[in-house]
């Protein structure tokens, strides 16, 4: 069973609501390069914490949070609580605004029964990690023992059980505004103890999957495993719970953009001959719908075409045990890149070779300003999200793109054990 606890944030002290978006940022990883430098001019944004400059980033953002700490530009809430995050977004070709509903705490990694530090294995995971970015981030807690930003969990519920307890917590929200997506987020906090009681029963029979922030939840988990106390405020990470339930639950595609390969196209459609049914289309691909499943536009300066996976092909897929070798995007990598351009796994994860990128139109850009070649991708399905993590099973890298995305700089979460636990926690 995953087992979650209320915490008590850090946040930053605001004279008034809207001054959160001064101290916001986007997450490490969708950092706009262009965007950096006018964050990094602004001495109290989250970004000194969460992404760090200097020779020694990570004493750097220790240096950071002990000033803002004694200077009482954040300040730790006096009572735990589980924080209701709501977000606000529309999607072209959809004229309602949706909304995705979650709220942060913080989930034990500990596994239960055990002494000395061990995963649980309620938390899975599906996607794999760079080691280098896991020691970045890793060194990152050590040094400040702060979980800056929320990685992304989901749970699943085809009742809707805690969405009426988040639907009165955002009523009076902490604060509302609009973020670097163009998308609103509302904030809130549950303090009531029978309310936080029932977040933990109802997850306590819950696996989580984890959707975003696989390199910040690893560096977590080596983390706490340096230490032989399974007492310790290591054992904490700071997640947003999601319901993969939830109709306005979203996710895009990652499109992958091959460089150095569109010269030999005309080898490439010759040997593609051999799995897919091959068709030139004259209409601008589109990235917004869904298309048929195996089935792959690929797009290149002397044309877009359809690969279409022939069906001796597919049943020799779907006959595969291994249920993650049947996605989609794994028939990209295993096919495409591996037998078609001749790209071994290490090419394949060498942003030298592939880029990914969710925004096809950018995708597109890249093929005229580059001479690359653009294979665009459906969105997989959540319910497949959720298998690959239940089997334990790890998909291509950037196989998700979860939208909207978590802003870093609502809440700061301590894995200090000073400041983990409080007399006044009502669920201790």
């Amino acid at each position: 069973m995953a087992t979650i606890k209320p915490f008590r944030a850090w946040r930053y002290a605001l004279d008034e609501p809207k001054q959160i978006k001064e101290f916001t940022c986007p997450l490490f990883d969708v950092s706009l390069a262009e965007h950096l430098d006018q964050l990094y001019g602004k001495t109290y944004n989250s970004i000194h914490l969460s992404q760090p400059r200097g020779a020694h980033p990570d004493e750097e953002a220790s240096f950071t949070l002990q000033k803002w700490k004694s200077e009482g530009v954040i300040q730790q809430d006096f009572l735990p609580g589980i924080y209701v995050y709501y977000q606000y977004f529309k999607l072209p070709g959809l004229s309602r605004t949706l909304c995705r509903k979650g709220f942060i705490c913080m989930i034990d990694m500990q596994a239960h029964g055990h002494k000395l530090p061990t995963l649980t294995n309620d938390i899975q995971i599906h996607e794999s990690t760079i080691p280098k970015a896991v020691e970045n981030r890793k060194q990152l807690l050590e040094s400040t023992l702060l979980n800056v930003s929320p990685t992304h969990g989901l749970y699943h519920d085809r009742d809707l059980s805690l969405e009426k307890y988040m639907d009165e917590a955002i009523r009076m929200p902490l604060f509302s505004h609009t973020d670097y997506q163009g998308v609103t987020d509302a904030f809130g906090v549950i303090h009531d103890r029978k309310i936080l009681r029932r977040f933990i029963d109802h997850i306590s029979d819950k696996v989580v999957v984890l959707a975003d922030g696989h390199h910040r939840f690893k560096a977590s988990v080596e983390f706490m495993m340096q230490t032989k106390s399974i007492d310790s405020g290591r054992r904490y990470h700071m997640i947003y719970l999601t319901n993969s339930a939830s109709r306005d639950f979203c996710i895009l595609p990652t499109h992958r953009i091959v460089y150095e390969r569109s010269s030999s196209f005309n080898a490439f459609l010759e040997k593609a001959g051999k799995y897919f049914n091959i068709e030139k289309i004259s209409e601008s691909p589109s990235i917004q719908e869904p298309g048929d499943p195996r089935n792959y536009i690929i797009v290149t300066r002397s044309g877009t075409y359809r690969l279409r996976l022939q069906a001796f092909v597919q049943e020799e897929i779907e006959s595969e045990k291994n249920f993650t070798d049947q996605l989609d995007v794994s028939i990209v990598h295993s096919i495409i890149l591996g037998k078609l351009l001749n790209l071994p796994v290490e090419q394949q994860r060498d942003t030298r070779y592939v880029d990914f990128n969710s925004d096809a139109n950018l995708c597109l850009k890249k093929v005229m300003d580059d001479d690359a070649m653009a294979i665009l991708l459906n969105p997989i399905r959540p319910e497949d999200v959720y298998t690959v993590g239940r089997l334990g099973s790890i998909m291509p890298q950037k196989t998700t793109y979860f939208y909207p995305k978590v802003v870093c700089g609502y809440v700061f979460g301590s894995i200090n054990e000073d400041e983990v636990n409080s007399p006044l926690d009502p669920c201790i």
